[in-house]
């Protein structure tokens, strides 16, 4: 009777065993598929700008990503980008401008010049974009761009 019932017993744990095998990795695989979903659509659109002919030095790149207010944050990062003085005459800081997806061109912001190693701009905005671009100007708050053009970046959607 003990043989009959580890016969019995045996090959029930060895069927449940087999048979969870499949389903475990099943529900691995798609809550796999939901983390990197979520990753993904998560994700900021990182850019860089492309090389500057006025400053050719300097490393601009910029992130574009919706938060949980759907205003878009921006994170530009410039390394190693000369003083707007030493670029055009009479200027004294860098704007970021965006290009709405209506065709409006924005003031995003003023660049925060560290030093010449590093700048930056952390910002939001209710408006959607498609197009940015960096000028000199002789202050942050104007309404429209009159500096000289830095660089200027388009974001694929």
């Amino acid at each position: 009777m003990n043989s009959e019932y580890e016969h019995n017993y045996l090959p029930n744990i060895v069927i449940n065993y087999n048979y969870n095998i499949p389903k475990i990795m099943k529900t691995i695989k798609l809550v796999s598929i939901a983390l990197i979903m979520i990753m993904v659509t998560s994700c900021a659109s990182k850019m860089h700008f492309p090389v500057s002919d006025i400053a050719p030095a300097a490393d601009i790149s910029m992130t574009k990503k919706i938060d949980s207010n759907n205003n878009y944050e921006i994170n530009l990062t410039a390394k190693n980008l000369a003083a707007a003085d030493r670029i055009a005459p009479l200027k004294t800081t860098y704007v970021l401008w965006i290009v709405t997806t209506s065709g409006e061109v924005k003031n995003a912001g003023q660049l925060d010049v560290r030093n010449a190693r590093k700048a930056g701009l952390k910002t939001v905005t209710p408006f959607d974009f498609h197009e940015a671009f960096i000028t000199a100007e002789e202050k942050g708050d104007v309404q429209e761009p009159a500096g000289l053009e830095i660089t200027r970046i388009r974001f694929n959607h």
